[in-house]
């Protein structure tokens, strides 16, 4: 059955989720059809269909979890940023999530296996080092080393273009 927990856990991509929501779609009008009020269900089925047509959002890394808990944790949070702390025990991971413009900042290194549109890859993460991203479409991590890995995560909100993130040779950027 398509439901919400089917997107928490988008595994399959969104094809078939469109698809489960459509069949589930269907299976509704074959047994109201004959209850009458045929016109509003069929608008009802056409903005249904409509609606699953777009691809579903992804949660952003605060509302993404691994296995039904969360993962980060929200500093400080004001008009024009968010700073988050994302915890990864061993074993520990990250469900499909995207990630909006942010620059990283490695409390405790370790090794990460990533996966995204590119595939699958292992990065080892040095503590102290940064990154800076344009934003990510879409990816999962799972810690596959033996230690507890922590990361801040600065978004800037809305339209901020004057926010510079330090790049690399910048004396904050790290290694």
């Amino acid at each position: 059955m398509f439901g919400f927990d089917s997107l928490l856990n988008w595994r399959h991509g969104p094809d078939a989720y469109v698809a489960m929501a459509k069949k589930t779609l269907i299976k509704s009008i074959s047994a109201w059809s004959g209850m009458g009020g045929h016109m509003m269900l069929a608008f009802c089925a056409m903005l249904t269909i409509a609606a699953c047509s777009s691809t579903p959002t992804l949660p952003d890394p605060l509302m993404a979890g691994w296995n039904g808990k969360p993962v980060c944790e929200c500093l400080h949070e004001d008009q024009q940023l968010r700073v988050l702390r994302c915890t990864f025990p061993p074993g520990g991971g990250h469900d499909r999530h995207f990630h909006a413009a942010h620059y990283g900042y490695v409390i405790a290194g370790g090794r990460m296996q990533i996966t995204d549109q590119n595939g699958v890859r292992v990065v080892d993460v040095p503590s102290g080092s940064s990154f800076h991203s344009d934003g990510v479409e879409w990816h999962e991590v799972v810690n596959i080393g033996d230690t507890t890995s922590v990361y801040l995560i600065v978004e800037p909100k809305g339209n901020q273009s004057n926010i510079r993130f330090p790049q690399r040779g910048d004396w904050a950027y790290g290694r």
